[in-house]
């Protein structure tokens, strides 16, 4: 318990310094897989810390199944910290045995209501009804954007479709106008090999070494 309590007092010492140099001060999480009691310690902290944002990219649980996203819904809805989530390939896997894709409804209605009207989101205009599960944030000069990028093309390769991409370049473009720096979350690293195309994402863990590549030229 001591060492704990010199952890979180020097991780408090470290937050206070960042806080004099920067606007924003954020904690990311990810592939919680279910990790309940681990995500409200995560959230704990934030809060002692007075942070802005959890930004969380994704897979909450290994298969969505009955649970959903309720736990995590309820954490967020009881958090003085906004929780900025996204969508990872476990949250859509509606069964793991066998394997069976969620709908785009059922993705939006996991998170989407809650994280818009909880967390003051920016999600397209016809994302409840077109269920479009990808957002932005401001926070004054910083703009947190969240990309869906589990939608999957005929050979079942994750990629962008027409609308995500078209938004988000106008999503870029007014932050471009308006000054702000930019953070874009994507549960997959970008592929550079399909870059030509803006659609590519992740399919090989070759991809890790290098890539981050796909939206240069965009920004």
């Amino acid at each position: 318990i001591i060492l704990l309590q010199q952890k979180l007092l020097n991780l408090k010492h470290l937050i206070d310094n960042l806080k004099k140099n920067c606007d924003v001060v954020l904690a990311f999480v990810s592939d919680l897989h279910s990790a309940e009691t681990e995500m409200q310690r995560v959230v704990d902290v934030a809060e002692s810390l007075e942070l802005d944002a959890i930004v969380n990219g994704g897979d909450s649980v290994s298969s969505v199944g009955t649970e959903g996203l309720a736990w995590l819904n309820a954490i967020a809805a009881a958090s003085t910290v906004p929780i900025l989530s996204i969508l990872g390939n476990h949250d859509c896997w509606a069964s793991q045995d066998p394997w069976v894709w969620a709908t785009a409804e059922e993705n939006y209605n996991l998170f989407m209501p809650e994280l818009i009207s909880v967390a003051s989101v920016v999600a397209p205009s016809d994302s409840a009804t077109a269920f479009k599960s990808y957002w932005y944030k401001d926070f004054g000069s910083l703009r947190i954007i969240g990309l869906d990028g589990i939608d999957y093309d005929m050979e079942n390769a994750h990629h962008f479709d027409a609308a995500q991409l078209s938004w988000f370049e106008s999503v870029l473009a007014d932050a471009r106008t308006n000054q702000k720096a930019v953070i874009v979350v994507n549960h997959y690293p970008y592929n550079k090999d399909v870059a030509s195309k803006k659609t590519g994402l992740w399919n090989s863990w070759s991809t890790y070494l290098d890539n981050y590549k796909l939206f240069d030229n965009m920004y």
